[in-house]
This record gives structure tokens, C-alpha cells and sequence, in this order.
């Protein structure tokens, strides 16, 4: 609803209102009015947004669905036409993905928006789904010294918070009429006086209070400028431009039921398709030990470790994968789809034991599943332990056991190992470093 006199009159009761857009049809279609794009039969809680710093008439309103995007309409000139409806991306290009879940944009004062959401496109039961994860995303609003580009673009997304409770949408006789949600969801946000910004969210039963952690905030705000990580952003292991073969001792990861830390695998490769193939190995730290908690050789052994391999995965195409196993528990990761023409990409997996998940970025974006995947996280196994895994081989030749894993036909131009859960922005400018040919060398050991 719009106003044209609301802040001009003496009774607000005397204020005129007209609904928008004009007429008396609402934002509705089918997917034959916007060729390629999903269709949109249900629209909920409609957020209307500021998308232009230097013209206060470009506005944005957008809404969630139940087809896994958010929908976006466009107008410039405060209301009056608006663009056929779309998918909200990213960058013009992307869809931002999510469930029939709310969303939340909260303005702030320079123009940015930061705006919570699920970052996943599940659909099933009506869309009441895929909501144990919120994460963050920032808009920075066009033609701003943020952004001098036409639209408004948003960041990739950073862990808000995450819900590892009793599944409620999996309890017998579950039904829509009832349909309490696995998760955080309608989030209100709030300023404070000392200038955190703090949010209130719900699952229908519980209402919970939450502060924005300042260093996600940071880095949302500076991601699309930062060019190497913070200070505080350093390796544990650093190997440059390993050969075939190469071996040398790093670090193990850790143990997921600690539930905290984690850590952060980077690595610059460089293939052509047609010298690749699946099952090739890039880097393996497998290893044969004693199976016994007490390190006593009772002869029983298992293999723990992990290694990163390039995989197909159908019309997905050859993907980078993370393997990983404690002895008696196995866990994979793949990318989406990646590029392979020979010059330097970036990957990095970030494994963080407190909300049980595994994240990707591939050169700078984070992997969301892409088209052919809901989501771009895997969750680790409740009882997924301790990794190890030290001794590490770059390009290693097939192996009786393994005999797809050799002939990598491209090369490792650097590998790093962050002993903790890197957040996206710092993966970005980890990326961005390593492509520039920065950074710290070999690191101490």
C-alpha cells in the first residue's frame, strides 16, 4: 500500500491509500509470462525494498514461494509500473534459493541490506522443509560507492544459524494445518544503542534472541573489496606447486564431536576436461592405523584420513569431491559444476564441527548446488569422529586397490590447511589471494 499524504496530515486516520500495483490484480503469472523461469502459484509476506542509492523511486518487492527462489518485481518510479515478475538473484544471473520459509531484508543507514534467509530450494510437503540452516546474505544497493553497477547485488552468504533438535516435520501424522518448522524462522530485526544489531526469531513454539556476530557482519560488508584474509587468517600448512608424487607431513584434522572448530582445505589447480577423468586423485592423507581406542595393536586396523579427487556426477559435469572417513564412517563433498580449461581455479572446503556441515567456494562463489541440487552443504554423521590424516601425497599413482586414482592431468599450484572453519568472506579473499600469487609461503610447522 502506498501513501501520498501520510506524513503530511494531522489525524494519520485521514491518510489516503491506494494498493499496488494499480488495478485490481495483484503480482500473479504463469510460467508462460516469464519465459524460463519457475512458475509462482503461492506469494507470501512481501518485503517492498530501496534498490537504488541515487534514485529513491527504484524500488524492489519481493516475496517468498513455494518453488525454492524468492520472487522479485522491480519499479522506478516509486510504484507505479513494475517489471514482470523474476527470480532474485545474486548478480543478475543466479537465483538466490529458498523454501517456503521467511525471509527477512533489514535496511541499514548506508543503503545495504542484509537480508536472512534458508539458502536452500526444497519443495517437498508444501515447502515446509529445508529450514535448519539461516544464513545471511547483504545487498549492496545500485549506483552506490559499494556498487556503481544498475542493480542491486548481494553477497554470498555466510552461516547465521543452524537447529540440530528433534525433527518435527519427520514426527508421524504430521500435516501442513500444524506445521511447525524444524528451525528459526520470522526473524525481526532491531538496532541497538551501541550499534549491534540483534534479531528475535521463532519455530511457533519457542521465541529466541540472537545478536549478529560483528565479524560475519564485517565481512559481508567488505567481501566484494576484500583482496588477501585479516591478520588473524593464517595457514597452519602451506605447500607450493607440489609434483607428482610429492609427500610431506601436515596436520590431522580434527574430531566432529568436539562440536567446535573445524577447519578450512585450499587448493589452486589448473586441468583441461579432455586430461581428466573420474577417480583421479589430487591430494590423499588415507592411512592405515590401529583400530583400538587405547593405540594398543590388537590387530584389528582401519583407514582414516581423507582425500580430493575430481568426480562426474551426471549433467553435473567433473566436479571436485571431499572424501573423508574416521575408520568406521564415510563422508563425500562434492562442488557444482566446475570449469576446466586450464587455468587457475581456487577450491576450498570448509568442514566446521559446530553445525555439522561442509561448505564449498569455488573461485570466490559459494557452491549452492547449482541447478541440479537443492543445496550446497552436506551435513556430517551424528557420530562422524576424528579424521587424522597427516601424511600428505599430491598426485599420487594408481594403486592395486585404487586403479582409477592416478594420471591427474593437471597440476597443484597450492595447497593451505586453515586449522579452523574459515567463514565464506574469508575463503573469498583466501581465493583471491592465491590467485594473485600472494601470500605467506611455506608456513612453520
Amino acid at each position: 500500500m502506498r501513501s501520498a499524504d501520510f506524513l503530511a496530515v494531522d489525524d494519520v486516520a485521514d491518510a489516503t491509500w491506494e494498493t499496488l500495483p494499480k488495478g485490481d490484480v495483484g503480482f500473479q503469472w504463469t510460467n508462460a509470462s516469464v519465459p524460463g523461469q519457475p512458475s509462482f502459484e503461492l506469494g507470501e509476506e512481501a518485503h517492498v525494498y530501496r534498490v537504488d542509492e541515487a534514485d529513491p523511486l527504484k524500488i524492489g518487492c519481493m516475496w517468498r514461494t513455494e518453488t525454492g527462489v524468492l520472487a522479485v518485481v522491480y519499479s522506478a518510479d516509486g510504484g507505479d509500473t513494475w517489471t514482470p515478475p523474476t527470480a532474485l538473484t545474486y548478480d543478475g544471473v543466479r537465483p538466490i534459493k529458498n523454501p517456503r520459509g521467511a525471509i527477512t531484508p533489514h535496511r541499514f543507514e548506508d543503503g545495504t541490506t542484509l537480508m536472512i534467509y534458508y539458502n536452500n530450494s526444497h519443495t517437498a510437503k508444501e515447502g515446509y522443509v529445508g529450514r535448519r540452516y539461516y544464513w545471511y546474505t547483504l545487498g549492496l544497493p545500485a549506483n552506490s560507492p559499494q556498487n556503481a553497477s544498475s542493480i542491486m547485488v548481494w553477497s554470498e552468504p555466510e552461516l547465521a544459524l543452524w537447529y540440530d533438535g528433534e525433527a518435527l516435520d519427520e514426527r508421524p501424522g504430521w500435516n501442513v494445518d500444524w506445521a511447525i518448522v524444524d528451525g528459526p524462522g520470522y526473524v525481526d530485526f532491531c538496532e541497538l544503542h551501541d550499534g549491534t544489531l540483534a534479531f528475535v526469531e521463532s519455530n511457533k513454539l519457542t521465541l529466541r534472541f540472537h545478536k549478529v556476530d560483528e565479524r560475519i557482519l564485517w565481512g559481508l560488508r567488505n567481501q566484494h573489496k576484500l583482496t588477501s584474509p585479516p591478520p588473524d587468517c593464517r595457514p597452519c600448512v602451506t605447500i607450493k606447486s607440489p609434483g607428482r608424487n610429492y609427500k610431506q607431513r601436515g596436520v590431522q584434522l580434527g574430531d566432529a564431536q568436539t562440536k567446535t572448530g573445524g577447519a578450512t582445505i585450499v587448493l589452486k589447480v589448473a586441468a583441461r576436461y579432455d586430461n581428466i577423468k573420474p577417480g583421479q586423485v589430487i591430494v590423499d592423507t588415507r592411512e592405515v592405523v590401529v583400530a583400538a581406542l587405547d593405540e594398543e595393536d590388537g590387530g584389528d586396523y582401519i583407514t582414516k584420513g581423507f582425500y580430493i579427487s575430481v568426480e562426474g556426477r551426471g549433467s553435473d559435469g567433473l566436479q571436485m569431491a571431499l572424501f573423508m572417513t574416521d575408520g568406521w564412517r564415510k563422508f563425500r563433498h562434492y562442488s557444482d559444476g566446475m570449469v576446466w580449461d586450464g587455468q587457475d581455479h581456487v577450491v576450498t572446503f570448509t568442514i566446521d564441527h559446530g553445525p555439522r556441515i561442509v561448505t564449498m567456494t569455488v573461485d570466490e562463489r559459494f557452491c549452492d548446488g547449482g541447478e541440479h541440487n537443492p543445496e550446497g552443504w552436506t551435513t556430517l554423521d551424528p557420530k562422524f569422529g576424528c579424521v587424522g590424516g597427516a601424511d600428505y601425497k599430491f598426485l599420487p599413482d594408481a594403486t592395486v586397490r585404487h586403479p582409477n586414482s592416478g594420471g591427474f592431468g593437471g597440476t597443484v599450484g597450492e595447497f593451505r590447511v586453515y586449522n579452523r572453519p574459515l567463514l565464506v568472506s574469508e575463503c573469498i579473499a583466501v581465493s583471491k589471494e592465491m590467485k594473485s600469487g600472494g601470500g605467506s609461503g611455506r608456513s612453520k610447522m
